[in-house]
């Protein structure tokens, strides 16, 4: 490991994913990564931490040898695989001009990359496509990396990979499927007239219904679902999930420290817990937040985009991404902490908001952080 260098991890971004409330942002990611670029040709940046450093106000960030990417970086399961490319191809060139090692563990909705898991040549550096957990160090510090859908009680069981079998198979036809749609159903309602006259009547159902059914799926279901189903697990209940998986993966004579690193549920989170005999440090990292909060009835997504985690030597920050002035901006850990166990709107002074200005936040993040109105004088 380098002391001179860094590990930069980012999550969920989506790509290809063009919904009406969500959205992946291949043109600000681009962004963020000609910053790496810059950042690896210059060799270090400057970043405000205002008083939030306990030593200097100002943080030196390290270029990387490493970019960690922590599953669902593609979407492979609402949309399509051209939406993909188009999204993605400009992001793999700008990837390619990168020296450092990229690692990509898969999540669930880029899973089906497993076929192709294993170490490519990508520009100037290589691509490691890794299944479950990827473990290194950086200096005194192990860390695990993986997407985070091992701690959602959704994924416990295995039937969730069947949803990249529906999506090829609802996509190959495009939108000629909607005439097998069409056949499908009068087929059925043929067969509920007159009866079922013999096999032939059993194998045109079922091959009309094996694509059919998945295009209505991935059409329609998935929208349902998401609509009844808005929000995954919150990290500060999943402790048993995380505890059943470390004790599959360790052994029980380890006594370790070791910061997990994931994404999955579109929230940012950090805390401590111990298992056994070891403590576990987990830092949930989001490309955009998705509020758990229904009381607080607000949103980030929209606000804060490809936020990521950044590993030196001495230290693990937050960090996100200012879309219009194209820099990163410093998250401390404590507005992080406080804002998971806030149930209720909360108030800024106009001192804090002035200091959080000063290391680069948007306006308009601080306003939903907090979950405040300014045109409403909330400011004290």
């Amino acid at each position: 490991m380098d002391a001179k260098k860094s590990i930069i991890v980012v999550a969920d971004t989506h790509f290809g994913l063009k919904k009406k409330k969500q959205n992946c942002d291949p043109n600000a990611f681009s962004d963020f990564l000609d910053w790496v670029v810059s950042l690896e040709q210059k060799g270090k940046d400057e970043l405000n931490l205002g008083h939030w450093s306990l030593e200097d106000e100002k943080m030196i960030v390290k270029p990387p040898e490493k970019m960690v990417f922590l599953g669902d970086i593609l979407e492979l399961w609402d949309t399509t695989k051209e939406s993909v490319d188009v999204c993605s191809r400009s992001i793999v060139q700008t990837l390619s001009k990168l020296t450092c090692e990229k690692i990509y563990v898969l999540g669930n909705h880029d899973h089906e990359l497993v076929e192709i898991s294993g170490k490519y040549p990508l520009g100037r550096s290589s691509i490691n496509i890794v299944e479950g957990e990827y473990a290194t160090c950086k200096g005194d510090k192990k860390l695990m990396f993986l997407h985070g859908h091992q701690f959602d009680k959704l994924f416990a069981l295995p039937s969730w990979r069947i949803m990249p079998i529906f999506n090829k198979v609802a996509t190959v036809f495009g939108n000629y499927t909607w005439l097998f749609v069409v056949l499908f159903a009068i087929n059925i309602a043929m067969l509920i007239s007159l009866g079922f006259g013999g096999l032939a009547d059993w194998i045109t159902l079922i091959s009309l219904g094996a694509i059919s059914i998945p295009f209505l799926v991935v059409k329609f279901g998935r929208d349902i679902w998401n609509r009844l189903k808005t929000t995954k697990y919150k990290p500060e209940e999943a402790e048993d999930r995380v505890e059943k998986w470390w004790n599959n993966i360790s052994k029980p004579e380890d006594e370790e420290e070791v910061n997990v690193i994931y994404g999955h549920t579109h929230s940012m989170g950090f805390r401590s817990m111990n298992v056994g005999k070891n403590n576990l440090t987990l830092f949930n990292l989001p490309s955009w937040i998705t509020d758990q909060n229904k009381k607080a009835g607000v949103s980030l997504e929209n606000v804060f985009r490809h936020g990521f985690l950044y590993i030196d030597e001495e230290k693990i920050e937050f960090f996100g991404w200012d879309t219009r002035k194209k820099r990163p901006f410093f998250v401390p850990k404590n507005l992080v902490q406080e804002r998971q166990q806030s149930d209720l709107s909360v108030f800024v002074t106009q001192q804090a908001y002035g200091e959080l200005l000063q290391i680069g936040w948007p306006p308009e993040l601080i306003e939903k952080w907090f979950r405040i109105s300014f045109s409403e004088s909330c400011l004290i």
